[in-house]
């Protein structure tokens, strides 16, 4: 049947032990938490670590019983967004057997500061989303990579101490929201290595554009 199928591909991905050993960090930092029988929402990009997320996710809902709600955003901050996101759902849907939500707003022209009203927006509609459905737990994708560029970029950009050390923590409250971030200490390269043994896909988000050339002197001042 294509639920067994389904279940014999995760559970065969998890044999691998670099696989394995990212699911059990995962799986710990998850562990102080009883999701049993109860929803998280996983925030879905298409991009690495989102992806990574997500299957551990799903890997984690098949063993404990929990319910998986991954919902995909689609920004309209660019007209190729909606497609995107709709090949991202299919994609998912049919070589993984993981049904995404697609969740969208209709939103006026960005000259400026697009990354940070795109930030808002996500947060914003996983926000209204997770109260419409009574989740309590929503899982993102940031890696170590996000948390020393972000300290830098938010210095750089003139943020205050709090905004300097909110970033760095696995779990945190959002109007009422717990955000886990499992993966705050594994490194982009560890989850696209884990990626390609596991889905063997992800895409880039050009939301992500705007800080690219800031990030890549961030990352050349730290070599």
């Amino acid at each position: 049947s294509a639920t067994k199928k389904t279940l014999n591909f995760y559970l065969t991905k998890l044999k691998d032990p670099q696989v394995r050993k990212l699911y059990s960090l995962f799986s710990n930092n998850l562990a102080s938490m009883d999701l049993t029988n109860k929803k998280i929402m996983v925030g879905v990009s298409g991009g690495a670590d989102s992806l990574a997320v997500l299957f551990f996710s799903k890997c984690y809902a098949l063993k404990h019983h929990t319910k998986l709600y991954p919902v995909i955003i689609d920004h309209k901050l660019r007209k190729e967004s909606t497609n995107e996101a709709k090949n991202l759902k299919y994609k998912l849907k049919k070589s993984f057997g993981i049904d995404c939500k697609i969740l969208s707003k209709k939103i006026p022209k960005i000259d400026k500061n697009i990354q940070s009203y795109a930030r808002d927006l996500r947060y914003d509609l996983f926000l209204k989303e997770c109260n419409k459905h009574k989740i309590d737990y929503l899982l993102l994708g940031h890696h170590k990579d996000d948390t020393i560029e972000n300290f830098f970029i938010r210095l750089l950009r003139g943020s205050g101490l709090k905004g300097l050390v909110s970033f760095n923590k696995n779990l945190i409250d959002y109007s009422g929201i717990k955000i886990v971030r499992p993966f705050l200490s594994t490194s982009k390269k560890e989850l696209i290595e884990t990626n390609k043994k596991t889905f063997g896909f992800f895409v880039d988000d050009p939301t992500n554009y705007n800080d690219k050339f800031l990030r890549s002197r961030i990352r050349k001042l730290l070599k």
